[in-house]
């Protein structure tokens, strides 16, 4: 009995140990597993992948447009600017307010006459209840000539008109009440308002009949040269009567210019004056060699 439990130990010893050699034998097994993994990982790159490294592989590439666009990428160009619009024009002319009084009782002189000159350039005008706007040139200094009947005239120099935001030349001018005198005073000036600073002057007697004729063409009762560098020009004291005077620029040799001559007819009653501010215009000077009928040089002052 006791060799019979000696035998059925030992079988169940052995069975034990077949068991657990066995045992061992699957615990061991993953290591070929994972043998096997490290070959699948060298395996070549270019190897199917599996479904789900597939879907991976495809979401990475959906986000490669991202990439990119983060990569550097060049300045762009300067941005071109509008310009500002075009460069501002020249200033034109600006309203000059001119009031004209009288010096002795300062009333504000009813009409007058007015002319800007600068340079060859001139404008002139008239003015109404002693006021008027001139539209002078900005910044362009010239002679301003204020003139009106029965009143001396008035020569304001370097005018200048202002610029923005400077406020707009204003001026208040004073004529002078001229003295009634037997006599004719003349201002002389050409067609661009420079005073014509050599004259001959004619004067002709008129009788009734002759204010109808030209009578300019008649023998003159005296002729005279005369100079002014203002062209202000007085004739000599008249009798009363009817006369007639005729005007002519020369230069200081007294040869004539080319402006046409001025003339005009006047009444004195021994008691009058005139005051005439003349413009002669451009015109031709026509010279004449005369000579009498055997050829000699002929004086027209002495044939009249």
């Amino acid at each position: 009995m006791r060799a019979l439990l000696i035998v059925i130990s030992l079988v169940t010893l052995g069975a034990g140990a077949f068991t657990l050699t066995l045992k061992r034998g699957a615990i061991a097994a993953p290591t070929d597993t994972a043998s096997e993994s490290e070959h699948a990982v060298d395996a070549p790159a270019n190897a199917a992948p599996a479904p789900a490294e597939a879907r991976e592989i495809a979401a990475a590439a959906s986000d490669a447009p991202a990439i990119a666009a983060a990569s550097p990428q060049p300045e762009p160009a300067p941005e071109a600017r509008a310009p500002l619009g075009p460069a501002p024009a020249a200033p034109g002319p600006r309203p000059t307010h001119v009031e004209v009084r009288n010096l002795v009782d300062d009333a504000l002189v009813a009409r007058f006459r007015w002319s800007f000159t600068a340079g060859a350039q001139t404008v002139r005008d008239e003015g109404l209840f002693g006021v008027a706007d001139l539209p002078l040139p900005i910044g362009v200094p010239g002679v301003l000539l204020v003139e009106a009947d029965g009143m001396e005239p008035l020569r304001q120099e370097a005018v200048t008109a202002t610029a923005a935001p400077q406020p707009a030349l204003q001026l208040r001018l004073y004529l002078r009440p001229t003295r009634p005198a037997a006599g004719i005073t003349m201002l002389v000036r050409d067609n661009v308002g420079q005073p014509v600073d050599h004259l001959r002057v004619d004067a002709f007697s008129l009788g009734e009949s002759a204010r109808s004729e030209q009578w300019q063409l008649g023998r003159p009762l005296w002729s005279r040269r005369a100079s002014a560098a203002d062209g202000r020009y007085q004739l000599p004291p008249l009798p009363a009567g009817d006369y007639g005077v005729q005007l002519r620029a020369t230069d200081a040799d007294g040869v004539l210019r080319p402006l046409q001559s001025w003339t005009r007819p006047f009444t004195l009653t021994g008691d009058n004056g005139f005051v005439e501010d003349v413009t002669l215009q451009p015109g031709c000077a026509l010279r004449l060699e005369l000579v009498d009928a055997s050829g000699a040089p002929l004086d027209p002052a002495a044939r009249g």
